[in-house]
This record gives structure tokens, sequence and C-alpha cells, in this order.
């Protein structure tokens, strides 16, 4: 009887050991895949927050990017931000949030403004802006000047002397640049379109006018007609298309930005006359030089959108370390691109996923 017993009391003290090993191996189960978790949120931070991690701040600073819509182009400005902010934390220790928004309404001017005023009223040190109109935001920019908040105008003009810095190519110079290229590559004579931005959109207007200022260096060069597409594709595509209809010879179209010129692409190809018309862009967006390199555009510039975030973040801190800021400081003249250099601008931009994930 005993026997038995002693028997009985061995089993249940085996199982009992047993399932104890196995809880045992289960926990550490769960434990390696938080471990895992970690790693594939770590991987997804930024640049910046990576290097926030190992650098102690001194100094911390909120900053607010309002873009006039929602386009991947402001998010590669942001990667130029992101990268500059990693650089004050490395070598200034001051740690700059940055916090981005944009109108649900692309290019809403009402949107925006309301969106300035908020980040007013949020007392933030910065504010960065791409204003949907230059001209309507110039008291907002004095508000905050008032309330000692730096506001840097970042891919435009803001005709105020309220602004800390204006971080943008001379839009005449570069488009004028590019009006002078093309032409002078293509036998200097012929007729264009011109498919500007928006009306009350100076960085459109500054375009425009530097297109007529190449243009008007060639006598045998006719503009037949100019056009607003609101720097939007589908809408170069249809005013493109209306263009076709009027006009039987057209030579060049000038375009405010790779997006219009992709669409007056479409709606040349639709109609068979893509290879009769030289079509230039603006920006140096990766579908534009992707599609010169496929010989469907022919021209763009690069605006180099990460100088524009990169300098838009240093005029920042040269202000916070005590250094006189002046407004043009940072301008500069864009390159004017063809299917010689298309792939040397492409290159950069996985290189810069590493500060900011557009994706």
């Amino acid at each position: 009887m005993k026997k038995s017993m002693l028997k009985t009391i061995s089993i249940i003290f085996c199982m009992l050991i047993i399932t104890s090993l196995s809880i045992s191996g289960c926990k550490s189960t769960v434990s390696t895949e938080t471990t895992s978790a970690s790693e594939t949120t770590a991987a997804e931070t930024t640049a910046a927050e990576t290097t926030t991690a190992t650098t102690s701040a001194t100094k911390e600073f909120e900053v607010a990017w309002l873009a006039p819509m929602e386009h991947v182009f402001w998010y590669y400005v942001r990667q130029g931000m992101e990268e500059e902010a990693a650089k004050a934390l490395k070598e200034k220790g001051f740690k700059i949030n940055i916090n981005q928004m944009a109108p649900v309404e692309a290019y809403n001017i009402t949107e925006q403004t309301t969106q300035f005023e908020n980040m007013i009223s949020k007392k933030v040190d910065a504010i960065l802006i791409c204003p949907v109109n230059e001209e309507a935001l110039v008291p907002t920019v004095k508000a905050a000047h008032d309330a000692g908040i730096a506001v840097v105008s970042v891919s435009a003009v803001i005709p105020s002397e309220d602004i800390l810095a204006i971080t943008q190519p001379y839009e005449d110079q570069t488009a004028k640049n590019i009006a002078e290229y093309v032409i002078k590559n293509n036998g200097n004579k012929g007729n264009v379109i011109d498919l500007y931005g928006m009306a009350g959109n100076i960085t459109s207007q500054d375009r425009q006018k530097g297109f007529e200022e190449g243009i008007a260096e060639f006598p045998d060069v006719k503009i037949l007609d100019t056009q607003p597409v609101e720097f939007n594709k589908e809408k170069g595509m249809t005013v493109m298309e209306n263009m076709l209809t009027k006009y039987p010879n057209i030579d060049f179209v000038f375009c405010c930005n790779d997006d219009a010129a992709l669409g007056a692409y479409e709606a040349a190809a639709a109609v068979g006359r893509q290879d009769k018309i030289i079509i230039a862009g603006d920006n140096g967006t990766i579908d534009g030089l992707q599609s010169i390199l496929e010989s469907k555009l022919d021209y763009t510039v690069f605006t180099d959108p990460f100088k524009i975030g990169r300098d838009s973040i240093a005029a920042l801190v040269e202000s916070w370390s005590g250094n006189q800021v002046k407004q043009d400081q940072y301008r500069y003249v864009a390159e004017v691109v063809d299917k010689n250099n298309a792939q040397s601008f492409l290159d950069i931009y996985p290189t810069m996923e590493k500060w900011y994930k557009t994706k």
C-alpha cells in the first residue's frame, strides 16, 4: 500500500515539473516576440528620433510645419528638416520637434490661416509655412512675430519684414533659365503654351514672369496662350486638351510644376502629338525625373526640396544661437534637368528616406 502511494506521489511530482518547464518555455517565447516588436517600432522611427535617444538635449523647441496641401513633395521637404534637426541636436544640443500639417482641402487659404493662428495660440517656438496666398498671410505673420514666434517662408516669398528667412529658389531666374535652355536647344523658334499655377500666388507669378522673360529673348518664339492649372495634374491635362483642340501647331509647353507637365503630356499622348511638343516642368519630383528618362517630359528643374527643408531649420538654429539671419541668405537658382543629368538627381531621393519615411 505504501509503495503504491509513493508511486502515485512520484508520478504527480514529475507531472508538476513538466508543467512548470512548459510554462517556463512559453514565457521565453513571449519575451522573444516582445523584443521583435520593439525592433520593428525602432525601425520605423525617424533618424532624428534615433539621435535623440543617444544625445542629451540642452534645449527643446516646438516647430509647426504648415504645408499648402497633402503632397509627397512636402514630405521630401520634411526629410531635409529632420536631417538638419538631427544635426542641430548632435552639434548644439537643440531638440527640435516638428509637427507637420496641411489644409484638408488643397490650397485652402482660410483653413491654412486658421492653422497658423492656432499655432500662434499654442505658443510654438517657430512656424515654417509654405503659403497658399503669400500676401493674405502678411497680417498673421506679423501676429506671430509680435508673439515672439519666428516664421520662415518655405518654398515661397511672403512679402513681410517680419519673416526670419525665405527658403526658396529665385523662381523668376530659374524659370528664365529653363526657358532659354529649352528654346536654344530646340531650334530657337516655335509656339508656346504657358500653364501657370494660380492667380494671387507669388511663386506662380514669379515662374510665369521668368518664362516670359526667357521667351522674350527669342523673336521667333510666340506665346499662344497662358492658362492657370493650379499646380494640378488633372487640370493640366484638361487645359492642355483644350489647347490642343484650339491650336494645331504647338512646339513648347512650359508648366508651373511636374504634375501639370505630366497632365499636359497625357493629353498630348492621347491625340498622338506627344513627340511633336517639347514639355518642361518644374520641381524635379521622382515622377518628373523618371518621366524624362522615359522620354515623356523633356525638361524640368530640380528645386531640391531637401535643401529647402534643411535651410528652413538651419535658419532657426542660427537665430536661436544668437546669430543674425538675413532673409535672402538661403536663396539660390535651381538647376535645369534633362535626360543627361536626371538620374543623378533621382538617385538622391532614396538616400533621404532614413531621415523621415514618406511611405
